[in-house]
């Protein structure tokens, strides 16, 4: 049996138990892979940071696809109004901008 070894993004090292962690910063993603070693590392470091503060925890969403609005049927119906016929059903992102432009 092949046993898939995986690169700790910190230390170069390859291991069997390098785990995928995710780290956000100002809007950023990171999709880390790290050794227990190494995760230990980034937690130290972001300590003197992050023991002054309440975590947030981040859940999935539940809902499917884009973000979607609010007003969406507002949209809609500016759409219409302003020469757009065939606006039905979700705007697209050509018809989102020209409502954004709008408003």
């Amino acid at each position: 049996m092949r046993k898939t070894l995986i690169v700790d993004d910190y230390d170069g090292e390859t291991t069997d138990n390098v785990k995928p962690v995710t780290l956000i910063l100002d809007g950023e993603r990171w999709n880390l892979d790290l050794s227990p070693d190494s995760l230990k590392a980034l937690r130290a470091a972001l300590k003197p940071f992050t023991s002054k503060v309440d975590a947030v925890r981040i859940e999935p969403s539940r809902r499917r696809g884009g973000g979607g609005r609010s007003n969406r049927p507002g949209i809609t119906q500016w759409l219409r109004e302003n020469g757009w016929p065939d606006a039905k059903g979700r705007p697209t992102a050509e018809q989102t901008a020209a409502y954004d432009a709008a408003h």
